[in-house]
This record gives structure tokens, C-alpha cells and sequence, in this order.
């Protein structure tokens, strides 16, 4: 696996994780665009936060 430079900012660095690219229905996109804007964060981390809760729900 590549590895790449490290992040300047953010939560995630470069060195301890792996882009992970997903085709989305556009409907989805839409109502993750309006959280981004309500939670004022962004898409990476509603994404990476969701994904957390849905596995810590199938694990237990």
C-alpha cells in the first residue's frame, strides 16, 4: 500500500488510515449536505461517525 504525506490538519492523519471511496445515491448526498451545514462539520466526519455507530451496533 502507498503511503502518503502526512496531514497538516484534520482528525484523521494520513499514516494510521486508508481513503475508502463509495458511490452514493444522490438523495443520500443531499440529506448528508444539509447535516454538514447543520452540524456545521463536514462529510468525512459524519460519514467516519456513522460508520462507527452501525459497527458498534452489529458487534454487540
Amino acid at each position: 500500500m502507498k503511503l502518503r504525506k502526512q496531514m497538516k490538519r484534520g482528525a484523521v492523519r494520513t499514516s494510521e488510515s486508508v481513503f475508502v471511496g463509495a458511490w452514493l445515491p444522490i438523495t443520500l448526498v443531499n440529506a448528508l449536505d444539509q447535516a454538514v451545514s447543520t452540524l456545521d462539520s463536514d462529510r468525512s466526519k459524519i460519514i467516519r461517525d456513522a460508520l462507527k455507530e452501525k459497527v458498534q451496533r452489529s458487534v454487540s
